[in-house]
């Protein structure tokens, strides 16, 4: 056994049993152990959040919602210490929590009674008065059993047996927790003050023998015991009087009441500096006082390197206090003094190193650790973290610096760090360390990590596997676990298991991650906190190949099954992940979208769609996208949401995040499409975009259907639906979409946006422009039909319309016959009138395209001599979309004419609008079939005879 494997407070706690308490026990516990054992206290949280918010002057509900982490935490930076009482339950919870196989060894081997390491109820005579919480279940209240009988060999065997399975340091603290003094016991009654004697003896072997009990009285809840050690020759450790000045600066510093002012602190420092001579560690008092007062250097610096080293170490320390790391920085910059005490070669190392490292790591300079930290440093740590003292492990300070460069992807650098790590755990070990220090498998699991993320896929593999025979703790294994899982499939970090964004890739990719199953199945059912990792890969799986099309489903599974499985998985790793944002980083992100995913996806048995969407909102606003295999099944899902708004909101975030995968999907459902006003109008700017193309009708004719969707009228927009019908009808003219536009009208899915006359108008133009004359026939003559008993001349311009056509007569006699004895009955004989009679006459003539505009002159003089109190108006249209200015001009034109003649040569929403707005004034309207002059000046005329007053 030696000595140097214990940290000097459970030494101090050997050497002297008079001061063994609760406190000081947990006090003399690592940092990651006690971070642990509050996590697992969940019976004790409240009475510990009670403590912690009394001491740190906090409102008890702020502390109530501090995550496991920062909790933990708290109690660490504010040294907040708890009763004895309570304190000593936490180190039964420690015991029972995550060793519980040491315990139940020891009684095994001491015979006493338990419960796979619980003591049985009744067992003993109590070892003291019992305590509140989790210890009552313990101590019973049935009869006392028989205590074994305890001989000082058997005690020994049983000490030195867990010894050499658990290693000494372990031990130590598990002797040390039954010895406790009555009334704050971590295990009551398990053994009994009489045996005390054989246990402290076996302790004391480890060091020079217990002091006697002085009969000082036992330290109230608390107190804090006294951390001075004897003084080493280099001055590793300060006696009590360097303790006291160092309080008396950071006092000063502070302007506590009742301080020494900056003049008695010189002449005390001065005066301890000149003491003696060979006593380099006084000038740090030296270095922390020209710190603390803002001072330069003083008066000459002390000659020889050793008390320089000890003055620049006062100096790091000071502001390492204050952390101020761009100065420390700067002084490992310029100075070659500073660059040095990284060796470990004394105590000025030893104070100044863990600052040094921690203003590298802080100025975004960790890569430079490892070349400043060197062996012998990290051989002297004691693997402790206690505030800025010489206790500060800054073996674990530089293993914080090496993962956070990992967590960042600068592997080689990391690498190097962890590389300096383990020379030190060897040199270690050779020394007899126990290899199953918890520092030391963080060392070895991280640089199997860096090994991972280099390709080194064996080489990592084989020492994970190392680590599982190392490491007993079931949160390790379930982390190297799902390390495992994932270097079967050839995954170089948690990270890379993200599903991918195209179809085509997700049939690999999850062949590979089944590779791992079974080693994540291990973690998940270690049923420890970082099972999360194993818990994320078995929900992407899932997930995965709920959609992928070659899932094939394990039996009596089916693809929801598959879903929900997902979900209970997300669930168990959100809740680890977003407990430690700091260490997980894109990964909390990732698990909230495919979470909300799954919830969406799952949508009729799982019902939370409001949650899902808002899940999958919150983290399309940042940087995640969502495969697009899953747009389709997730705006399905969605689409079932009763609450007002949730698919609106969701298409919304998933617009943003773009692609076209996205518009198609929301597309493709006229009712999904009409709850997010914002993906319509995008998808109205995408055919504008995709130009005369059959995409941009698709997209057109999308939009269309939403705004006409009859199953939600509150979104018609029929405005909106007239302007896509004439920009379909545009597209149609040059023979895009043409046969889907026909279709749309024939099927009467314009209504009630359009009348059925317009449509049969736009059918026809469209018709005209493939020259597919015989289609446009069977048209006309049912409009004819339609208009031929109250329009006569919209009939006759029919009739005119058809004969341009230059198809044979006898294909539309009927229809002209009828004209023929409409016009006998109407005007008694089938003369014509030429003249106009009465006053002047203005009729506005719009439409046309820009080869008739170029005739209009002889149409109009064509209408003068046959009436020459007919004035006319053109307004040539055309056949470009853009006709706004054209009805503008027709608004303004329309206070000064008589009657309008509308060209069916036009867009039909721009003579639909014309005629709406005619109506609106009392405007009489005529159309013109036939566009040659000779028709042009008939309808002109025939519309000026219809207006004309009479005498």
């Amino acid at each position: 056994m030696n000595q140097i494997k214990l940290s000097p407070r459970l030494l101090n706690l050997i050497r002297a049993p008079q001061r063994l308490t609760a406190q000081r026990l947990w006090r003399a516990l690592e940092a990651r152990e006690r971070a642990d054992t509050l996590a697992a206290a969940t019976k004790l949280r409240a009475n510990l959040v009670k403590v912690v918010a009394r001491k740190l002057k906090f409102r008890v509900e702020t502390v109530k919602k501090l995550n496991d982490a920062k909790f933990a935490d708290w109690t660490e930076r504010r040294r907040v210490q708890f009763p004895n009482a309570m304190t000593a339950e936490l180190l039964g919870i420690l015991h029972l929590e995550w060793r519980r196989e040491l315990l139940r060894d020891l009684y095994d081997a001491l015979g006493v009674e338990h419960d796979n390491g619980e003591i049985s109820p009744g067992f003993g005579d109590g070892g003291g008065e019992p305590r509140s919480g989790g210890n009552e279940a313990r101590s019973g209240t049935s009869a006392q059993g028989d205590q074994p009988e305890l001989t000082e060999a058997k005690v020994y065997a049983a000490a030195d047996a867990i010894e050499q399975e658990y290693g000494l340091r372990r031990t130590v603290v598990l002797l040390l927790a039954h010895m406790l003094p009555p009334g704050a016991q971590a295990f009551p009654g398990a053994v009994r003050p009489e045996h005390y004697g054989f246990l402290w003896g076996w302790l004391g072997k480890l060091s020079e023998s217990p002091e006697s009990d002085s009969g000082d009285p036992e330290p109230i809840d608390g107190e804090t015991e006294a951390e001075a050690d004897d003084e080493g020759a280099d001055g590793r450790s300060f006696p009590t009087l360097d303790h006291l000045l160092i309080e008396a600066v950071n006092a000063s510093r502070e302007g506590t009441l009742g301080s020494l002012s900056e003049e008695e602190i010189d002449d005390a420092v001065e005066e301890l500096a000149s003491l003696n001579q060979h006593r380099p560690h006084s000038f740090f008092h030296v270095g922390l006082r020209d710190v603390v007062f803002e001072r330069s250097p003083g008066t000459p610096m002390p000659k020889g390197r050793s008390k320089v080293r000890w003055y620049w170490a006062g100096k790091i320390s000071g502001w390492g206090q204050s952390e101020l790391w761009a100065e420390i920085v700067s002084a490992y910059d310029g100075n070659d003094i500073v660059q040095t005490l990284g060796d470990g070669s004394d105590g000025a190392s030893e104070r100044a190193a863990p600052f040094v490292v921690a203003a590298l790591g802080e100025e975004g300079r960790g890569a430079e650790v490892a070349e400043f930290v060197q062996g012998a440093l990290l051989k002297s740590g004691t693997f402790e973290t206690d505030g800025y003292n010489r206790r500060t492990s800054i073996f674990k300070a530089v293993l914080d610096i090496g993962t956070d460069l990992l967590h960042n992807g600068e592997v080689g650098r990391a690498r190097a760090i962890f590389d300096r790590l383990m020379e030190a755990v060897r040199a270690h070990e050779e020394d007899g360390e126990a290899p199953a220090l918890q520092l030391f498998l963080d060392v070895r699991r991280r640089r199997a990590h860096c090994l991972q993320r280099s390709l080194e896929h064996r080489a990592a593999r084989q020492r994970l596997k190392e680590l599982l025979k190392l490491d007993p703790y079931p949160n390790h294994q379930a982390m190297v676990h799902a390390d495992l899982g994932m270097l079967k499939g050839s995954f170089n970090s948690l990270e890379e298991v993200e599903l991918p964004g195209g179809e085509g890739d997700l049939a690999d990719f999850l062949e590979r991650l089944r590779e791992g199953r079974d080693h994540f199945q291990e973690s998940v059912d270690a049923e420890a906190r970082y099972g999360a990792h194993g818990h994320y890969c078995l929900g992407v799986l899932a997930l995965g190949e709920s959609v992928a099309e070659s899932t094939e489903v394990p039996a009596g599974e089916d693809r929801e099954a598959r879903c929900a499985e997902a979900v209970e998985h997300f669930i168990r790793a959100r809740s680890v992940f977003e407990s430690s944002v700091g260490s997980y980083g894109s990964l909390v992100a990732r698990t909230r979208l495919y979470l909300g995913i799954a919830q969406a996806v799952q949508a009729e048995s799982a019902g939370n769609l409001t949650q899902a969407a808002k899940l999958i909102e919150g983290e399309l606003g940042g940087k995640a996208t969502l495969p697009g295999y899953f747009v389709d099944p997730v705006v399905e899902g969605l689409s079932l949401a009763t609450e007002a708004g949730v698919l609106g909101s969701f298409l919304s975030a998933l617009l943003k995040t773009g692609g076209n995968a996205v518009l198609d999907a929301i597309a493709r459902d006229s009712s999904v499409l009409a709850t997010s006003e914002e993906c319509v109008s995008e998808l109205r700017e995408r055919a504008r975009r995709l130009g005369a193309s059959e995409a941009a009708a698709r997209d057109l004719r999308s939009c269309l259907a939403c705004y006409l969707d009859p199953q939600n009228p509150d979104a018609q927009n029929l405005d909106a639906a007239c302007d896509i019908l004439d920009q379909l009808e545009g597209l149609a003219k040059r023979g895009v979409g043409a046969a889907q536009f026909e279709e749309l009208l024939a099927e009467k899915r314009y209504e009630p946006a359009w009348e059925a006359e317009d449509a049969i108008l736009a059918r026809v133009r469209c018709q005209e422009a493939r020259d597919a004359y015989g289609e446009a026939l069977v048209l006309l003559r049912k409009l004819f039909h339609q208009v031929a008993g109250d329009r006569l001349e919209e009939a006759e311009g029919i009739i005119a319309k058809l004969r341009s056509y230059h198809i044979p007569k006898e294909q539309y006699e009927a229809e002209v016959g009828r004209l023929r004895a409409l016009k006998q009955q109407d005007r008694g004989d089938e003369d014509e009138p030429t003249n106009v009679p009465g006053k002047r006459v203005r009729v506005l003539f719009v439409g046309g395209d820009e080869g008739q505009a170029k005739t209009n002159d002889n149409v109009e003089k064509l209408v003068k001599s046959s009436a020459s109190n007919v004035a006319v108006t053109f307004v040539p249209t055309g056949w470009s979309g853009g006709w706004s200015q054209h009805l503008d001009k027709v608004r303004t034109e329309l206070t000064r004419h008589d009657v309008v003649v509308l060209s069916t040569r036009m867009r039909t929403e721009l003579g639909r609008q014309i005629r709406t707005e005619c109506r609106r004034r009392g405007k009489e309207w005529r159309s013109c079939w036939v566009q040659g002059r000779k028709g042009r000046s008939n309808a002109i005329l025939q519309a000026a005879r219809a207006v004309a007053p009479s005498g």
